[in-house]
């Protein structure tokens, strides 16, 4: 489930400013103070330093994570992909491509581009009847983290599997761990039966409509 901030969109940029020169690269703060310049417009900023506004844009996307991750950090937060800067999200998401394209071909992709203290052997038979990732989600604590698959097929009950990662400084992977995970509730209803709850592409329910719709594992598989 993936939380909201109460922090809005731009009002990231507005940050103390020594704290977001600690949190920013030398390069990035040249790029946040160029932002400020011009009111984060990436149009007025693209046209009077005479850069693409695709650019600029790219520019905007990669500080605001960078300075958004940080600051849910400091808040306490530890479940959301919001908690990953720019390029550990960019190194989580290639990861689970990694093993999307594995799980598609029906053979796990060669995980040599990350370092790992389990063998493929383990990780083939952990995704043996796995067909695709139909989403992800991570968890920090310890300085480790999480990583939640939600993977498909989803009849009778979708399949969970958690691995455990190390990110260093460099944003290098480590898979340290890796297990399916037992659901503790499930969804009784089909998909279709869920589908109007949907408002806006979520799944809007009141705490009586969760309820309503969850069941014991156990007790309907």
């Amino acid at each position: 489930i993936e939380l909201e901030s109460n922090i809005e969109s731009d009002e990231i940029f507005n940050l103390n400013g020594q704290k977001i020169k600690r949190i920013l690269t030398t390069e990035e703060f040249r790029q946040y103070q160029m932002l400020k310049k011009y009111g984060l417009s990436p149009v007025k900023c693209a046209q009077a330093e005479n850069i693409s506004v695709h650019t600029v844009k790219n520019i905007k996307r990669k500080i605001w994570r960078n300075l958004t991750a940080a600051y849910l950090l400091e808040d306490g937060w530890s479940s959301s992909h919001k908690i990953l800067n720019y390029n550990q999200y960019l190194t989580i998401n290639r990861f689970v491509n990694y093993l999307r394209d594995g799980m598609k071909k029906k053979k796990l992709v060669t995980t040599r581009s990350f370092n790992q203290k389990i063998d493929n052997q383990r990780l083939s038979e952990l995704f043996h009847n796995v067909e695709d990732c139909l989403e992800w989600c991570i968890f920090y604590e310890n300085e480790q983290y999480t990583l939640l698959l939600v993977c498909a097929p989803i009849e009778p009950a979708p399949i969970f599997i958690e691995i455990k990662l190390q990110l260093n400084k460099r944003n290098y992977l480590c898979i340290l761990d890796a297990y399916e995970k037992k659901p503790f509730l499930i969804v009784k209803k089909s998909i279709e039966e869920i589908q109007k709850y949907k408002v806006k592409d979520k799944i809007a329910l009141s705490e009586e409509q969760l309820i309503s719709i969850l069941t014991d594992k156990n007790t309907d598989i």
